[in-house]
């Protein structure tokens, strides 16, 4: 499957990808640090942070990352 996600989604799913990686916070309580390190309003952040969740699949979230626009 390929799509096409904006830059700023890449960004933040990226973002994701790497805080999940680390375990510093349970990822319900991730929204924050999107405002925190990319700059974007708080309903932007969970807005995001939920399309992230909803596009979890057995291979994880790297398909999210197949290209950007």
């Amino acid at each position: 499957m390929s799509f096409t996600i904006s830059k700023e989604t890449h960004k933040a799913y990226t973002f994701l990808n790497v805080l999940r990686e680390t375990g510093v916070t349970n990822m319900f309580g991730a929204a924050p640090y999107l405002v925190e390190h990319l700059g974007v309003d708080r309903r932007r952040s969970h807005t995001l942070l939920a399309g992230w969740m909803q596009s979890f699949n057995e291979n994880g979230y790297d398909h999210l990352l197949e290209k950007e626009a």
